[in-house]
């Protein structure tokens, strides 16, 4: 069972975030049309783009409150407190924060720097390239020649695979 604590600890927390998540996609999705006018007729609200969000919001919020309930059945709500500060303690030295930290540094930029303002093939080729140079290795290991050359090819080939699927097959034009 002590094992176990941990898991329902996260558990606690991840059950709450994942709640607030569907919170917003409900609210978000409540801010888009219900009545859909398409070609001059009026469409029912079945057929809204708010319906979809709406709709994984409320089982998020219910799936997660499952979990909750599960969380706190097994104490995963005592001493979060204590746990917390040790965390909030242990911040400078969480290695596993800073790489996520760092991860989610990389998306933000890629989305919201490189998508729009560069081509998607150059945007998506620099994202993956710097992000497995990062990430790809051991930290005791070093850099080869053949590791980086494997890492460029692969850079250049995903997106270019990737954006022929989504314009020739799926019609999707890419950003």
């Amino acid at each position: 069972m002590s094992s176990e604590r941990p898991l329902r600890k996260a558990d606690f927390v991840t059950s709450i975030a994942f709640m607030l998540l569907g919170t917003v996609m409900i609210v978000a999705a409540s801010r888009m049309p219900w009545i859909v006018q398409s070609g001059g007729l009026q469409q029912d609200w079945y057929l809204s783009p708010g319906l979809f969000p709406a709709v994984l919001g409320v089982l998020l919020i219910l799936f997660s409150a499952n979990v909750l309930m599960h969380a706190v059945r097994a104490g995963g709500h005592r001493g979060l407190g204590q746990v917390a500060a040790q965390g909030l303690r242990a911040i400078g030295s969480n290695r596993d924060l800073h790489r996520m930290a760092a991860a989610a540094a990389l998306v933000g930029l890629y989305v919201f720097v490189g998508i729009g303002r560069f081509e998607y093939h150059v945007a998506s080729t620099t994202f993956l390239f710097v992000t497995m140079l990062a990430f790809h290795r051991a930290p005791d290991r070093p850099f080869t020649v053949w590791a980086v050359l494997k890492i460029a090819l692969i850079a250049l080939i995903a997106p270019a695979v990737i954006g022929y699927i989504f314009t020739e097959f799926f019609q999707v034009p890419m950003p």
